[in-house]
């Protein structure tokens, strides 16, 4: 299920983020049995590597957990530049634990993979899909083409549709061409509960033109979530970046604007 996009970001030097940003929803057959508060979304503590998935919530997660614990304790190496050595890494681990599921209790999965190769002005964003096919055993990988501008480079899931749909409508305002008006498009898809199978908090990893993979919080109804975690104590917010849903910084404290970042709601409205 799940409603998942890779977002490109772009400013006037080049490509300067990949954002990777999911729903909170795990759903059981019917859309009515459900928990929004899912962990759909990682990041590597060690490396520029980000991760989104839909399809069966059962393994995917808990392996892609595994994996990055590995390489967290210094278990599994992921200091390569190469994004494609770190990819053939991952997806190795991955296709050896998921090799090992025998139950016919098992659905489809897919796996995006983001990476930064290099950094600073000379980073260069690279994105994967990665699907697991449970009847037949078998994967397939592909590395999509990621374009030189802001926009939604790939979106899947149950909620693609409506993502796809408020996208259109992004592209009709002042905003449009902008990473804020993407990850806008996706966080109004979701508020929108047109897809039943997507639902709870948006949660967002990213990579920056410098340093390992970022995790970010949103400020959603009012509240803050990480992962699809409510995060009530704020002792800790002021650790991370927080964003709403008009990719707009906020205040870890209030969920307000931050004092000197940029207003996105003007250029969003239609």
């Amino acid at each position: 299920m799940t409603s998942l996009a890779a977002a490109i970001a772009r400013d006037s030097r080049g490509p300067c983020a990949l954002y990777i940003l999911t729903d909170s929803r795990i759903t059981w057959i019917e859309p009515t049995e459900r928990w929004d508060a899912g962990r759909k979304t990682f990041g590597s503590a060690t490396s520029a590597d980000v991760f989104g998935y839909c399809g069966d919530a059962y393994f995917m997660p808990m392996a892609l957990g595994q994996i990055l614990n590995m390489a967290a304790c210094g278990a599994l190496d992921l200091a390569t530049e190469s994004a494609k050595e770190r990819h053939s890494v991952i997806l190795k681990q991955l296709k050896n634990s998921l090799g090992r599921i025998a139950t016919k209790h098992v659905l489809s999965m897919t796996v995006f993979h983001g990476a930064r190769q290099g950094r600073g002005m000379k980073s260069i964003f690279r994105l994967w899909r990665s699907t697991y096919n449970p009847q037949t055993k078998r994967w397939s990988d592909i590395e999509l083409s990621v374009a030189d501008r802001s926009y939604l480079a790939e979106i899947d899931g149950s909620g693609k549709a409506t993502v796809k749909k408020f996208e259109a409508k992004t592209n009709k305002t002042a905003a449009s061409g902008t990473s804020r008006a993407a990850i806008h498009a996706f966080c109004k898809s979701l508020r929108s509960g047109e897809d039943p199978f997507t639902g709870g908090a948006p949660q967002m990893v990213g990579l920056w033109r410098m340093g390992t993979a970022r995790q970010f919080g949103y400020y959603w109804k009012r509240r803050f979530f990480i992962s699809g975690m409510e995060c009530v104590d704020s002792t800790g917010r002021k650790n991370i970046d927080w964003f709403n849903e008009f990719f707009e910084r906020c205040d870890p404290e209030t969920g307000r604007r931050r004092q000197g970042s940029a207003d996105h709601r003007t250029s969003l409205k239609r």
